[in-house]
C-alpha cells in the first residue's frame, strides 16, 4: 500500500471496521496520514465531518 508514501494533494476516504496495519504505521503528528474513528453516524454528519479540516487536511 502506498497510501501517506508519496507527496501529493489528494484526500482518500477509507471505511473499514478494522484500521490496516499499513495505516496504523502511518498516521499521527508528524506523518501524513490522519484518521478518525466513527460510529453510528446519521447520514446528515457526514457532509459536515468531509469538510472539516480535521478530515480535509
Amino acid at each position: 500500500m502506498v497510501i501517506g508514501k508519496t507527496g501529493h494533494q489528494s484526500c482518500v476516504l477509507l471505511t473499514s471496521r478494522e484500521k490496516p496495519a499499513e495505516i496504523a504505521a502511518t498516521e499521527g503528528d508528524g506523518f501524513p496520514v490522519r484518521t478518525l474513528a466513527l460510529s453510528r453516524l446519521e447520514v446528515t454528519a457526514v457532509p459536515v465531518l468531509i469538510c472539516r479540516d480535521s478530515v480535509a487536511r
